[in-house]
């Protein structure tokens, strides 16, 4: 199908006590309380969700280039 996943950057990806996946959590559940919609194929989109979760808290995600919604590298 040809679908590829995207690459991320991460400076602490283990943190020991958890402040990252504390901070998807959070940053999650803010971005569903503000109702983040995304309706169009070409962006925004799950990829431009998925982008600026993470990089909310510091991930850099590498998406394949032309991937639709995904930020420009």
């Amino acid at each position: 199908y040809g679908r590829k996943q995207p690459d991320f950057q991460v400076d602490n990806w283990s943190s020991p006590n958890c402040s990252l996946e504390r901070c998807i959590s959070r940053t999650f559940d803010r971005m569903r309380q503000q109702q983040y919609s995304y309706r169009s194929p070409q962006g925004p989109n799950s990829n431009t969700f998925a982008a600026n979760l993470l990089s909310a808290c510091g991930v850099v995600a590498l998406f394949p280039q032309g991937a639709y919604g995904a930020p420009p590298p």
